[in-house]
């Protein structure tokens, strides 16, 4: 990642304990629209507290892998995986970029991860999704626009997640349709509020506007679905 470990001083340093709210739940419901995680092997990359994948397991993954360089988030990890099975589960301590691709899964995911890459590593993020994957890839990430550009460069957002530039389906597309063992993709787009202050978490306002295809035309998470021959 292109400033590592900026997490640990930033969006980690904050947290102490893990809470399962709307903001993660909502983006795991979208995620299991497009996969079913029963008896599948996972990998999520960035995966930060480890959230999603511990709902992946919960709707019956057989296995699920997390990759994160973040040594806070790691920490913590482990944490909420206590009780769980070691059969169950794999914590890397890594750039995601640096995985091997001895490492693969049934479905490979990640969520507000490929944005933070710069340049050449912009492509290389999205080839790691799918060199690591069997089956299908989904990537959740935020919407280009102008809201998010403003965001982006905002002090308090840089100092929290530091580099961020949001990808464009023009820019999505150029790279999957270089990969020859892609089969088919999709994007859609929902959590109409997201990095929108005070709003982000609220349930109710978000689903109304969801439903109204607000999302369409807002700040706004894509979710990119991807599967292969």
């Amino acid at each position: 990642m292109t400033e590592k470990n900026i997490w640990d001083s930033g969006r980690w340093k904050f947290v102490n304990e893990i809470k399962f709210d709307f903001m993660t739940k909502y983006i795991h419901e979208h995620i299991s629209r497009c996969v079913s995680f029963e008896n599948k092997t996972t990998i999520e990359l960035g995966s930060g507290l480890g959230r999603l994948s511990y709902l992946a397991l919960n709707d019956n993954a057989e296995k699920v892998t997390m990759v994160d360089s973040s040594s806070k988030a790691i920490e913590i990890s482990k944490k909420l995986f206590a009780e769980v099975s070691s059969k169950k589960y794999e914590i890397i301590n890594s750039n995601i970029l640096g995985i091997s691709t001895d490492h693969k899964a049934d479905i490979v995911f990640s969520s507000g991860v490929i944005e933070h890459f710069k340049k050449n590593e912009r492509f290389e993020i999205i080839k790691k999704h799918i060199e690591l994957t069997k089956q299908e890839c989904v990537i959740v990430h935020p919407t280009d626009n102008i809201y998010q550009t403003i965001f982006n460069k905002f002090p308090l957002s840089v100092m929290m997640y530091g580099y961020q530039k949001s990808f464009s389906e023009d820019e999505m597309n150029k790279y999957l349709e270089s990969f020859s063992e892609v089969k088919s993709y999709t994007h859609s787009k929902f959590h109409t509020f997201y990095t929108v202050p005070l709003l982000h978490n609220n349930e109710k306002l978000n689903r109304i506007f969801d439903k109204k295809n607000f999302s369409k035309l807002s700040p706004g998470l894509t979710i990119t679905h991807i599967k292969k021959i």
